[in-house]
């Protein structure tokens, strides 16, 4: 054994590592949020997948011809699979896939050769395969956690957002945030956040194909003069703490006339205040699930529509 063919099957092994955490980040992080997610994993998983037999009877064959160096090849593909699966990050699922097949194709078989040459009967493979399951688990998936809201360029919407453990202030601290924005204007970079908006939602989203979903035991939404969540799209709330003191409800899910009775709020959990009016509100049609929660109106007497803290109009 020599270290020529450890530090081959070492730099193979941390190149694995690296072009699965890339695939995984790409295909769930940010291709299913520009394209239709049953598309991106049906493309992606066909050709980084099954491609990789034909790839490698062209492999063995141009091997097996003996023109070149037999170490050649298998470098060819493993390079070519890199640069194409950075490509690949860029433009499309098919393309990533593609890159994802050929650095397989070409890093297994260099894996293979220098195996054999050491005499580690499979324990170099080994080595090589382990670190693709630590580049997925590196992988987070596409969902942001702390103060970042997850974004799409999409045009038009079809956005999903995961905001976990995040803490949102309207007019307080004069901050809003609109997540659908990015989706109708084609914005890429961090979630838009204007300062200086007085009666402005924390969270706002009018895009009917948006879905959106909150989480995390320390998230803080508190909409002082406005709402804390004033949605017309797909929400699911798990936990958290909704705070408003003059707007005629907390959480407020509401249909446009072009995407009416496609919105719903679905509540988990949570806790949600107002000091004027209703706690949670849907209107003109929106679905309404509520299957946990404390919901609390400290007002003695409602100012508009009803006494009652959970309202569906």
């Amino acid at each position: 054994m020599s270290r020529r063919e450890i530090r081959r099957i070492g730099i193979v092994s941390v190149m694995h590592c690296m072009i699965d955490f890339l695939c995984a980040f790409a295909v769930y992080g940010t291709f299913r949020y520009r394209y239709d997610p049953f598309r991106v994993y049906l493309y992606y998983s066909f050709f980084a997948f099954a491609v990789q037999m034909p790839l490698g009877i062209l492999l063995d064959r141009i091997i097996g011809e003996g023109r070149v160096s037999k170490d050649l090849p298998p470098f060819w593909f493993t390079t070519a699979g890199i640069l194409v699966t950075l490509l690949g990050t860029i433009t499309n699922p098919i393309i990533l896939g593609i890159g994802n097949a050929l650095f397989h194709t070409g890093g297994g078989v260099t894996s293979i050769q220098e195996d054999d040459r050491a005499g580690l009967r499979g324990r170099g493979l080994g080595v090589f395969v382990a670190p693709g399951a630590i580049g997925l688990f590196l992988n987070h998936s596409g969902e942001f956690s702390g103060n970042e809201l997850a974004y799409s360029n999409t045009t038009g919407g079809g956005a999903t957002f995961t905001l976990e453990d995040c803490k949102l202030y309207a007019n307080d601290a004069y901050y809003y945030a609109d997540p659908a924005y990015y989706a109708e204007n084609n914005i890429p970079g961090t979630p838009w956040i204007k300062t200086g908006v007085s009666g402005q939602p924390a969270l706002y989203s009018n895009t009917g194909n948006t879905m959106i979903a909150i989480k995390g035991a320390e998230t803080a939404f508190y909409g002082n003069s406005s709402y804390a969540v004033d949605v017309a799209s797909v929400t699911t709330i798990h936990d958290g703490f909704f705070y408003s003191m003059w707007a005629d409800a907390t959480v407020q899910v509401n249909a446009g006339s072009n995407v009416r009775n496609n919105q719903k709020l679905i509540i988990y959990g949570g806790t949600f205040v107002n000091d004027r009016l209703s706690a949670v509100r849907a209107m003109n049609g929106c679905q309404l699930w509520v299957f946990g929660g404390d919901f609390i109106m400290t007002a003695e007497t409602a100012t508009t529509y009803t006494d009652m803290a959970v309202v569906r109009t």
